[in-house]
């Protein structure tokens, strides 16, 4: 019989896997928050370009992620149940969706400045801002993939690798955007916005990159209890079937989140329409704080992931009052 933890145990070990996911996510708007600031000393008509191009784009990457939540749920369910082997399925479903979820929204961000215009905007700005959209959504894939990685990471008991990597990538983003955005050392023109969201994409794709590296390190190391390692064909009939059972549970659970988290961040995108209608300099005072709010959201939704890693943990071990303490 599973022995039930008390409310203080449950507290603490929330709250010290609450702190590197609530780093990790932060930082993936904490990269936006960078290119705003350094975007806003190239000038007013700048920012409006990056605040109403990454407006909604952050509202959709934000919908993804809640999407791709219910990778946690069920690899901290298979960790709970003591089914480790079945964390490699899970994974595997969840990067197809994580692809094919952010293939929509680089499709949705070339309709940008059609979207742009029918809101009313003045053509220049539409114009500019649907550069930066693009831009932005060329990287969500890459994010996606990083997030779903790093979900089964957080799951399995490793919270500290996206928090490293993003805090790395977010230093890095700094320098690159003192060198494209505002042309330090004379080692480029100024790009302005555009520049400043191309970069961040790059470093999205590089954050996947430098996550998957880490996770292949360790699942060989480990002997591939995860069964993260597959040949093509399997990797291949997954894809066919979108991900097959644990594809459909992936969507199941998902669906909710990715719905509550977008009535929220929608609310968010909206209103930088409104803002440029009064134009350019409004529109630019209007991103800096509604930038660093979303920050906070996004501490929000780190909080709830390492709630439901751990609930998820005591759902896999049929511990029903654990599951309630827990949550």
């Amino acid at each position: 019989m599973n022995q039930t933890q008390p409310l203080t145990y449950h507290i603490r070990r929330t709250f010290v896997l609450a702190f590197p996911i609530m780093v990790a996510r932060s930082a993936i708007l904490i990269m936006a928050t960078v290119d705003a600031i350094m975007t806003g000393w190239s000038g007013a008509r700048e920012l409006a370009y990056l605040g109403l191009g990454v407006a909604p784009m952050i509202a959709l990457l934000i919908v993804a992620i809640g999407a791709l939540q219910s990778t946690m749920v069920l690899v901290s369910q298979a960790i709970g149940a003591g089914e480790p082997q079945a964390v490699g399925d899970i994974w595997r479903a969840s990067l197809i969706h994580a692809l094919a979820i952010g293939a929509l929204v680089l499709a949705i961000s070339l309709t940008a400045e059609s979207v742009n215009l029918a809101t009313g905007q003045d053509g220049e700005i539409a114009a500019g801002a649907a550069a930066v959209s693009f831009q932005f959504g060329w990287g969500v894939p890459g994010m996606l993939l990083f997030v779903t990685t790093n979900f089964t990471l957080e799951a399995i008991g490793r919270p500290r690798v996206g928090m490293v990597i993003m805090l790395a990538v977010n230093l890095v983003n700094v320098v690159l955007n003192g060198i494209f955005v505002l042309g330090w050392f004379g080692l480029s023109d100024p790009g302005g916005a555009v520049a400043a969201v191309a970069t961040s994409s790059f470093l999205r794709w590089t954050a996947f990159a430098a996550t998957l590296a880490y996770f292949l390190v360790i699942v060989v190391r480990g002997g591939d209890t995860y069964r993260i390692l597959a040949p093509i064909g399997v990797w291949w009939r997954q894809w066919r079937v979108a991900g097959g059972a644990v594809g459909g549970r992936i969507r199941r659970l998902g669906l909710p989140m990715a719905l509550v988290q977008g009535v929220e961040s929608s609310a968010f995108a909206a209103v930088v329409f409104f803002a440029g209608h009064l134009g350019p300099e409004a529109l630019a005072a209007h991103q800096a704080p509604m930038t660093l709010l979303t920050l906070v959201f996004m501490n929000a939704i780190g909080m709830a992931g390492a709630t439901s890693i751990r609930v998820g943990r005591a759902v896999g071990r049929g511990s029903l009052a654990d599951i309630f303490v827990a949550g």
